[in-house]
C-alpha cells in the first residue's frame, strides 16, 4: 500500500514539475501589426513577433473575364526554428488555387503545383445543381 502511494505522489510531483515549467516561458511579445481593410474589398494585413514569426497578407479584386471578378491573395509567413534557422514560404492564392513557394517546400510538391499552374482549370461561370 505504502509503496502504490509513493508510486502516485512521484508521478504527481513529476506533473507538478512539468506545469511550472510551462509557466516559466516568457510570453512572446508582438513588434508590429497592421490590419487595413478599404471600402473596394482590398485588405493588407502584417505582423512580427518577438521571436521572429512574421505574416503578411495583401488582397484585392481583379476582372478576369467581363463578367468574372475573383479575388487574388498575395502573402509570405516565416519563422525561426529551435536551431536559429529562419524558414518562409510565400504564397499566392487565386482562381487557380494556393501556389506556395519556398526552399522548405519538397520538389515533388512543386513539380505538381508547376503542372498545375501550367494547366488552368476553366472558370466555372454558371452554378451547376445537382
Amino acid at each position: 500500500m505504502y509503496k502504490l502511494v509513493a508510486v502516485f505522489a512521484t508521478i504527481a510531483l513529476v506533473q507538478c514539475a512539468k506545469l511550472s515549467s510551462l509557466s516559466e516561458h516568457e510570453p512572446v511579445p508582438i513588434i508590429s501589426q497592421v490590419q487595413e481593410v478599404n471600402p473596394e474589398g482590398d485588405f493588407k494585413w502584417s505582423f512580427e513577433s518577438g521571436d521572429g514569426t512574421k505574416q503578411e497578407q495583401t488582397g484585392a479584386f481583379k476582372t478576369i473575364d467581363k463578367d468574372i471578378v475573383v479575388e487574388e491573395v498575395h502573402g509570405s509567413f516565416s519563422y525561426v526554428d529551435s536551431e536559429g534557422k529562419t524558414h518562409s514560404v510565400n504564397y499566392v492564392a487565386n482562381e487557380q488555387g494556393y501556389l506556395p513557394s519556398g526552399d522548405d517546400i519538397a520538389p515533388e510538391i512543386l513539380s505538381n503545383l508547376e503542372y498545375i499552374a501550367s494547366h488552368p482549370q476553366p472558370i466555372q461561370t454558371e452554378l451547376k445543381h445537382v
